[in-house]
């Protein structure tokens, strides 16, 4: 088999169209080159395509056709590689595919420029990302469904103990209060004891509503996410005995309460991880509004993850976080200092933003 005939044995058999193609006046195209395997990626023989080579743009997706052309025209402007992909309409019956188009520039020796390259069907492994993406977010939706039901069980609970248990022990406090008024003065071993039951239901009380306020603050629906904040990190750092300083710029910020409940979440979920990490001294959160976005960020200065640490360790929550700002159109980024302290920032929208890393935006195939 002689040389040409290799070649063209080689390119007739390629999965895909290989050309050398030239741009003339008016967006016209001139084929110099066309393999057989246009028939498979345009439905158009090569014959065709090189007496009528319109047939290639008349193929062009309508919607992808001006970035076509535009990325041709960029491509021989600067002599460099053409790269496109974007969606064909076949004549025949109007199939839509997805192809992905790669080709080299050059200018011959009469200074004409020149782009050989190839043609392939990417349809295929185009539906299967498809497919992947739609899967992602329907675990993103049922991410955020599971969260906002426990959300609203946690309301629910906290609701029920509040008027069921928090009355019935202030009953039974008041109750005990009257008993101990009618004892004798000289019965102090009943005082003593009364005293003693009063302080167990003191105790009794402030569990209760410790326990209110970690299923769902009053504060958060009462008063705003600034104040919750707030009230969260003075009870941070009585219990770690961690510096925890709030900044907000706004203490009226009006949130939606699945914003504000995402917001606040977010704070104890970064708190309980530095409260597991030792060496920290203190902890900054800064709330604030910017534009149409309301930003919280959350440093410390101990030591925080390395980050394949943190990628490693799911339990941490971090992940939720990011899921669940995700899911109201926000965006989350977790910086690592050299001395190995975290920094976390959350974005959220507080109407359609037109941050780039704020949209969720999922184009469609066809």
């Amino acid at each position: 088999m002689t040389d040409a005939a290799l070649f063209h044995s080689f390119f007739d058999h390629l999965p895909g169209m290989a050309f050398q193609v030239q741009l003339g006046n008016g967006d016209t195209l001139h084929f110099n080159y066309i393999s057989p395997g246009s028939v498979a990626v345009l439905d158009i023989p090569a014959a065709d395509l090189t007496l009528h080579p319109h047939l290639m743009l008349n193929c062009i997706h309508p919607e992808d056709k001006e970035r076509f052309l535009t990325s041709l025209r960029q491509a021989i402007f600067d002599i460099s590689p053409w790269n496109w992909e974007g969606r064909i309409v076949l004549a025949k019956n109007k199939e839509v595919k997805w192809v992905n188009l790669r080709a080299t520039c050059r200018q011959n020796t009469n200074l004409v420029t020149i782009l050989e390259g190839f043609m392939v069907n990417i349809t295929q492994s185009k539906q299967n990302a498809l497919e992947i993406m739609h899967a992602h977010q329907q675990l993103r939706e049922l991410s955020s469904y599971i969260e906002d039901f426990k959300e609203q069980e946690r309301g629910r609970i906290a609701r029920e103990i509040h008027d069921d248990i928090g009355v019935l022990l202030t009953a039974v406090k008041m109750d005990l209060s009257w008993l101990t008024l009618q004892l004798p003065p000289e019965k102090q071993a009943l005082r003593e004891k009364s005293r003693e039951m009063s302080q167990l239901l003191d105790t009794a009380v402030d569990t209760v509503n410790n326990l209110i306020h970690t299923l769902r603050p009053g504060v958060l629906d009462h008063f705003g996410i600034a104040a919750a904040i707030e009230i969260e990190a003075k009870d941070f750092s009585r219990r770690t005995g961690i510096t925890c300083r709030v900044i907000a710029t706004e203490d009226d910020l009006e949130l939606s309460s699945e914003h504000a409940t995402s917001l606040f979440r977010t704070v104890q979920e970064i708190l309980n991880n530095i409260m597991m990490r030792s060496g920290n001294h203190s902890v900054r959160i800064k709330l604030h509004k910017e534009n149409d976005c309301v930003t919280l960020q959350v440093s410390d200065d101990g030591n925080g993850y390395k980050e394949e640490e943190h990628l490693k360790q799911r339990e941490l929550g971090l992940r939720i976080v990011k899921l669940r700002i995700s899911h109201l159109g926000g965006c989350s980024y977790f910086e690592y200092d050299t001395d190995r302290s975290i920094i976390v920032t959350v974005s959220l929208p507080l109407t359609d933003c037109s941050c780039e890393d704020c949209n969720n935006f999922q184009p469609t195939l066809f």
